[in-house]
């Protein structure tokens, strides 16, 4: 197993080809993370000077019981590391960024991500500087606070298991004595843009800080997007995460409800509540395909954008702000004003912040971790054992064209995982009818080359990697399939 592990390693590294059936599936998903930042360096890391770092006490009873430990590491919610501790040398480092990002797959980083105990071993890690040491961590609460107490192993992973449990207690022994303070934080792992749109692609890196740029500001946002590229995910985000997340999130959906009454009822309540201030009745108005609202619906909208709360009590009035607006449209705002169905006064006060979300097709390279994610996500969600996709499935799901955007691929994945549930590896018979079609959207031809190298990955997995039954089924010799094996860089 290990020497399919470092195989597979080998063959993502130099190939991008990601062999999923030797991996766990937080190592590939991490691999996959790791992979979209080039150039990987534990020496790399980043350096933050706001952070004080935390002083760990060890007796030295228990440097003798843990002598395997090279060092303990202490992170916060923030992936940052505020302790650093080497048994080895009582030299105590601080103020270090530890993303994943930056140093590639760790036990740290994955409990970081999956916020459940997790360990890395030997070719398991993404950078060789840690092949010969089991990284271990474990999340630990502080009222509603996160902290992870990680470790740095010199040991074999046979042997980690046996130690696996009192690393646990002795975790909770650290923690304890560190005395963290317990924090509110105002966003959690479910309410991050990376709990839905993870990827690292320039385009994606682009819009995720333009989003997060209109968190902490109360102006109105526009969101462009393509049918099912989540316009009211991330609104529902941009709410969660902001100073307003306490406030209410009303939805219109102005295309499918009468929405001339709907804007109105608001109109009405925001006057009630210019009398009688109330904090229940302030938050986030999404509203979605604006452009259908009836002319006398959008002068009602006009006015209730113009409206601020009078304020003449000095309780809770939503830190006088009133509503916020967040519009959303599969058309750009060209193309609406163009259509001379939208009046011009309402257009100039929603096109303040406008935010493209990009389709699914214009961040391809950040397919494969799309799609780890959320197999990830529905394992849990169905409390199944570990699954994974074989390499030739994640490919033809890399091709598909996905018109429906992350709506499609969430539907998508979850339905294969319901299909084949019972199994531990997935392939491609468990593919929808209807991907095995022709693209009509993606126009790549694909080289020859690649086609034969797809269909000897192929027959691999059809004769359980058995290479004289393979051989025999592409009608060649098994010299000849040894040497496409290593032209195509195919570990068996």
């Amino acid at each position: 197993m290990i020497d399919h592990i470092k195989e597979a390693r080998l063959l993502y590294i130099r190939k991008g080809i990601l062999k999923r059936e030797f991996l766990r599936n937080e190592i590939a998903l991490s691999w996959a993370r790791s992979y979209q930042v080039h150039n990987v360096d534990i020496s790399k890391i980043e350096k933050n000077n706001d952070i004080r770092s935390k002083k760990i006490q060890i007796t030295n009873e228990e440097k003798q019981k843990f002598s395997f430990i090279d060092a303990i590491i202490i992170m916060d919610k923030k992936g940052r590391t505020i302790g650093h501790y080497e048994l080895t040398g009582n030299e105590l480092y601080h103020r270090w960024i530890f993303l994943e990002k930056n140093i590639g797959t760790n036990g740290l980083a994955l409990t970081f991500n999956t916020k459940k105990p997790t360990y890395v071993s030997g070719y398991e890690h993404y950078h060789e500087g840690l092949f010969d040491k089991v990284t271990f961590a474990i999340p630990h609460i502080s009222g509603t606070n996160f902290y992870i107490i990680g470790f740095i192993l010199s040991m074999k992973t046979q042997n980690f298991l046996t130690e696996q449990s009192s690393l646990i207690d002795f975790s909770k022994v650290i923690f304890d004595r560190l005395q963290l303070e317990k924090e509110d934080p105002r966003i959690t792992e479910s309410t991050t843009l990376d709990s839905f749109f993870v990827g690292y692609s320039e385009k994606m890196t682009h819009f995720k800080d333009k989003i997060n740029q209109l968190i902490y500001i109360d102006n109105n946002v526009f969101l462009q997007g393509e049918k099912g590229s989540g316009k009211e995910t991330v609104a529902r985000l941009i709410h969660s995460m902001s100073p307003r997340k306490n406030e209410k999130f009303h939805s219109l959906y102005c295309d499918k409800l009468p929405t001339t009454v709907i804007v109105e009822e608001k109109m009405k309540a925001y006057r009630r509540t210019l009398e009688d201030p109330s904090r229940d009745n302030y938050g986030i108005i999404y509203c979605e395909a604006f452009e259908t609202l009836s002319m006398k619906s959008q002068d009602v909208l006009i006015r209730l954008l113009e409206c601020k709360p009078v304020n003449k009590n000095s309780v809770n009035t939503s830190n006088g702000s009133g509503y916020r607006f967040i519009f959303s449209s599969e058309k750009d705002m060209d193309e609406i004003r163009k259509s001379g169905l939208v009046n011009d006064k309402l257009l100039n006060r929603i096109n303040v912040f406008t935010v493209k979300i990009p389709s699914l097709i214009e961040v391809k390279e950040d397919l494969p971790l799309l799609i780890s994610q959320r197999i990830d996500k529905y394992v849990k969600q169905l409390f199944l054992n570990p699954i994974v996709f074989s390499e030739l499935l994640i490919n033809n799901l890399t091709r598909y064209s996905w018109p429906g955007n992350y709506r499609e691929l969430d539907k998508v994945i979850e339905q294969i995982i319901h299909k084949g549930r019972h199994e531990s590896i997935i392939d491609l018979s468990y593919l929808p009818e209807r991907m095995n079609k022709k693209n009509t959207r993606d126009k790549r031809v694909i080289p020859l080359e690649k086609t034969e190298e797809i269909e000897i990955i192929k027959a691999l997995e059809a004769m359980n990697y058995n290479v004289a039954l393979t051989a025999r089924a592409l009608g060649i010799g098994r010299s000849t399939l040894y040497r496409k094996l290593e032209k195509y860089g195919i570990a068996i």
